[in-house]
């Protein structure tokens, strides 16, 4: 566990000498989007800026924190450190104007929502050491170029930093049984009594879930969310609403006139494009199939939930916009619509497992291997 969030450091060679002295760099990731009249814009970001202030340290990091090999900061690295002292609302508050430029084009003139969802910020430390007046890259072992002649005089160095992490111990809370995930899961299963658990700094809270479970091998149980959901201002409060909405093709029945709201998102990470068709898709799709809290097999094949509940809720206004017929009128009102969820659970879904893809049971739709593997990345 960490407050807030993780801070780590490129390791410089082992035969380097000279005495290191780390630059933190803050690293966002996460799903952008952008809405216009003209449509919706999305897109990975993975971007990193300076934490410092000097125009004599490279402006980002590059690929690095995607091809290196990251550690986690601890007092026993040695080296010494320069002052963090740009926060990190600031710096968000770039990555914003930036999307938010890049999505104003000229067919795009007005943007009028703008939403990351899954990001993920964290403090890297970047290994630079002095030589000369100058700051030189400890990996490429040659100076740093930047467009600045300026050359550090007297600059704040720290030689230490207590930046500790807390561990809790993965055992179920309700009978002490060993919990299941993989190292980027956010959600652990406990095999024994059936139960899924989230971490807090105060501890495991347990969430809500169901495994919908079929007979045969070579299944995998992919995780999403299903929020109950009210819109009042757009008067969503049933599926029926929500199939005036959206247009359906659909004979309309009476008795979904009485049937609960609910929008549906993956609880993993994926590129922008399969996010959002995997969330219209499942969202329109009337799906019914009970689960079970308790499943017959105990020994099944988890797919990990790697984003929490509260950020595929920031979701819904973002399906919203691909579901929604009349533009013109719902595009302007959606940044300052009023959802209200009104609960969660967490829904494992059989997939059949093929040797490209994974395919879903009930609905047919299939996802391909290589996309998941590259959700896990962002």
């Amino acid at each position: 566990m960490s407050s807030g969030f993780f801070r780590y450091c490129i390791p410089p060679p082992e035969d380097l000498e000279e005495e290191i002295v780390y630059a933190p760099y803050w690293r966002f990731r996460g799903m952008s989007f952008s809405l216009s009249q003209q449509g919706l814009k999305h897109r990975v970001i993975d971007t990193s800026f300076p934490a410092t202030g000097y125009d004599f340290l490279p402006p980002s990091l590059g690929l690095r924190p995607q091809t290196q090999k990251l550690k986690f900061m601890s007092p026993e690295i040695k080296g010494k450190f320069l002052k963090q002292k740009i926060p990190f609302k600031q710096i968000f508050s770039n990555i914003k104007a930036e999307e938010k430029t890049s999505a104003e084009q000229i067919e795009n003139p007005s943007v009028f929502l703008q939403s990351f969802i899954g990001e993920t910020t964290s403090l890297i430390y970047a290994p630079f050491y002095l030589k000369d007046y100058r700051f030189h890259d400890a990996i490429l072992k040659s100076p740093v170029q930047t467009e600045s002649d300026n050359k550090p005089r007297s600059v704040p160095l720290e030689k230490t930093q207590n930046w500790n992490r807390s561990f809790q111990p993965t055992l179920c809370p309700l009978c002490g049984w060993d919990l299941n995930g993989e190292k980027e899961s956010c959600i652990l299963i406990c095999n024994n009594c059936h139960s899924a658990w989230k971490a807090s700094p105060s501890g495991f809270k347990k969430v809500r879930f169901e495994v919908i479970q079929i007979q045969g091998d070579n299944i995998l149980y992919v995780p999403f969310w299903k929020m109950q959901t009210n819109v009042d201002e757009l008067q969503l409060h049933t599926y029926a609403d929500l199939a005036r909405f959206a247009n359906i093709p659909k004979a309309a029945n009476r008795a979904w006139e009485k049937e609960k709201l609910y929008f549906w998102s993956p609880a993993f990470k994926v590129a922008p494009k399969l996010f959002l068709r995997l969330s219209k898709q499942l969202t329109l799709s009337h799906f019914m199939e009970k689960g079970q809290n308790k499943p017959e097999k105990t020994e099944l094949h988890f797919f990990p939930v790697t984003l929490p509940a509260a950020e595929a809720a920031q979701s819904i206004r973002i399906t919203l916009a691909r579901l929604v017929t009349h533009k013109k009128n719902v595009y302007p009102m959606l940044p300052d619509l009023k959802i209200n969820v009104r609960g969660s659970s967490l829904i494992y879904l059989p997939f059949i497992v093929r040797t490209n893809e994974v395919v879903q049971h009930h609905l047919k739709f299939s996802i391909n291997k290589n996309a998941l593997k590259f959700g896990k990345n962002i």
